[in-house]
């Protein structure tokens, strides 16, 4: 059963927390709209900048395609915990 809807374009779902982070220029899609732009499921902002923003799953879509089962999103979990360790200096 696959419950996402009929759209796919993350602008055009009307989101509003989606909606403001593109129009505050904090995120930024593919070009078919799939998901966000990321470096390693940091958000990258209109400018291509990666921000402090993470995600992981679905949303990441656009680049990786294959990422809404469960081996796919443990794996990108890791990197995204193993990613704000570091930006805290290791510390816990």
């Amino acid at each position: 059963m696959n419950c996402t809807g009929p759209q796919s374009d993350l602008r055009r779902l009307g989101n509003p927390v989606l909606d403001s982070m593109f129009d505050a220029g904090l995120a930024t899609t593919d070009p078919l709209g799939l998901g966000l732009i990321t470096d390693d499921g940091r958000v990258l902002d209109a400018e291509g900048r990666p921000g402090p923003i993470r995600t992981l799953g679905s949303l990441r879509r656009g680049e990786l395609w294959e990422t809404t089962a469960v081996p796919e999103i443990r794996m990108q979990a890791e990197q995204l915990a193993t990613s704000l360790i570091g930006d805290t200096g290791g510390h816990r």
